[in-house]
């Protein structure tokens, strides 16, 4: 089988066949995205997807009940996922729209019940990053890249949201 060439293509000396410019190829740039998720209680009884996806988070302040918050902006297709915080679910989870939920941040003696004391007492921490995930009713766990920093030994702020990112750059910063 013959290779499909032009006329006006010229073969070089080695074989090779040199093309004009309207023959080459134009490379487009393709966008691909990865979604993380575990099926925590078994196989799922309903499809995966869509997959919730959070993009940015912020630290709210007292909203919810009078209590510290954190936003997650994304796309949220049911309102039938919570907001987790590393082993601890959030007291309440809101869904304010397909693109917005807040959650309210588990209190300092929740951390503390939840983790041992090898964990949350080490005499050289004073602060610990939970992951943020996302979770829906039955089970299936979506991971998101932010985590909230919690102040375990200082007085002052129960702590901050951080992307992944941010956090391991300030680690290594020490």
């Amino acid at each position: 089988m013959d290779p499909i060439r032009s006329e006006s293509d010229a073969v070089t000396h080695d074989g090779a066949i040199s093309v004009n410019d309207g023959c080459r190829w134009t490379i487009i740039s393709a966008e691909a995205t990865t979604h993380k998720f575990a099926p925590l209680l078994g196989r799922p009884k309903r499809p995966v997807a869509p997959m919730p996806v959070a993009w940015e988070a912020e630290d709210v302040g007292m909203q919810l009940n009078g209590q510290k918050a954190v936003e997650l902006r994304g796309r949220f297709p049911k309102d039938d996922t919570s907001v987790w915080f590393g082993v601890m679910k959030a007291p309440v989870t809101k869904i304010k729209s397909s693109e917005a939920m807040s959650a309210v941040i588990p209190p300092l003696d929740q951390y503390y019940a939840a983790y041992p004391p090898e964990i949350r007492e080490h005499p050289d921490i004073e602060k610990r990053a939970l992951p943020i995930n996302l979770v829906r009713d039955d089970g299936v766990v979506y991971t998101t890249e932010f985590v909230f920093e919690y102040n375990i030994k200082s007085t002052g702020s129960i702590g901050r949201v951080l992307h992944v990112d941010d956090l391991i750059y300030e680690e290594s910063l020490y």
